[in-house]
């Protein structure tokens, strides 16, 4: 590949980890309001509320809502990991491709001086 290739690339990769990153900023919020959603249900019902005969169709769907949930935030918990960890990733990538970028375009230049000293 050439230099202008390998900064080309390392421009799309630093693109990439940059919308992965993104993404996470936006996912992250979602499952912290899940945890306070989760806490809620626990802390706004009294004892007596929950000790109730005529509740347990109520507790019951409560529970399965909250267990629902908990498997929800669990399952975006992991995908924000996902693109943290993608976008780390990807950011490593760019420095390398950029280092790689450096190197050829310093190779090219080389090549170039030998040509000259050659043709003069």
């Amino acid at each position: 590949m050439t230099s202008h290739e390998l900064f080309a690339l390392a421009d799309d990769l630093q693109r990439q980890a940059l919308i992965c990153d993104r993404l996470r900023a936006e996912v992250d919020p979602i499952w912290f309001g899940l945890d306070e959603v989760l806490n809620r249900p626990v802390d706004g019902h009294a004892p007596a509320v929950w000790q109730s005969a005529t509740a347990d169709a109520s507790r019951l769907r409560l529970r399965h809502q909250r267990s629902h949930l908990v498997r929800l935030r669990y399952e975006i918990q992991q995908v924000a990991r996902r693109l943290a960890d993608r976008a780390e990733s990807l950011y490593g990538d760019a420095v390398r491709a950029r280092t790689a970028a450096e190197y050829a375009l310093r190779e090219e230049a080389r090549e170039l001086e030998l040509q000259m000293h050659y043709f003069r």
